[in-house]
């Protein structure tokens, strides 16, 4: 049985640190009630990973000839970054996440921003691509954040697909809550996720 629980926590880091960085710029749940997303919105993230960074960057270019579309983006935190890149990607981003796997998300003013919960599961984004890519180091200084890694200026020059976020919500990890939970006292990782997700919890962030 211990055997088995390690393994499953392994799993669950795993898919948690699954991307990577690319060099350079670039289980589905409801909508919460009041999104701005339809059902006949896009869903980006999901399926295959290739074709979901070419819809995000079509989508991107759609709307730079004033054409957003509202879409559902299913990403995620990528907590094994190992350079200074954007630090959300599609959900299905491979290991190595390709320009349009990256996305910045812009909320409004005051508003909490999913890029400020580094947790394992996926976040639901709901809202439209900007047209206009966000150098990395001027989305930082927006938000507020340090970048990940020791960053160049290249780095901090590098654009990213910006994503306006009207509402979002937090799907966690399947049949991994409990097991970090239990493990909270055992280790600083299963302690930090399980702190975040009842956070998330309690702020009524959870996708219904």
């Amino acid at each position: 049985m211990a055997l088995l629980k390690q393994s499953m926590l392994v799993a669950i880091v795993a898919a948690a640190l699954g991307a990577g960085c690319a060099k350079g710029g670039a289980s589905a749940a409801e909508a919460p009630e009041g999104s701005a997303a339809s059902e006949d919105a896009p869903v980006v993230g999901v399926g295959d990973a290739q074709q979901a960074a070419k819809l995000a960057t079509r989508l991107n270019e759609e709307a730079a000839k004033g054409n957003a579309r509202t879409v559902e983006v299913h990403a995620r935190y990528a907590l094994a970054l190992s350079c200074p890149c954007a630090p959300i990607t599609l959900a299905n981003a491979p290991p190595t996440p390709t320009q349009g796997s990256y996305l910045l998300p812009v909320v409004a003013g005051g508003e909490a921003n999913p890029a400020d919960y580094e947790v394992v599961g996926e976040f639901r984004l709901y809202g439209h691509y900007s047209g206009e890519p966000i150098p990395l180091g001027e989305w930082l200084d927006k938000v507020g954040k340090q970048p990940h890694g020791e960053a160049t200026e290249a780095h901090l020059k590098a654009p990213y697909l910006a994503f306006v976020v009207d509402r979002w919500c937090y799907v966690p990890p399947a049949e991994g809550v409990e097991m970090l939970a239990e493990r909270a006292s055992e280790d600083e990782f299963s302690a930090r996720m399980t702190k975040l997700i009842e956070q998330l919890r309690d702020e009524g962030r959870f996708c219904d």
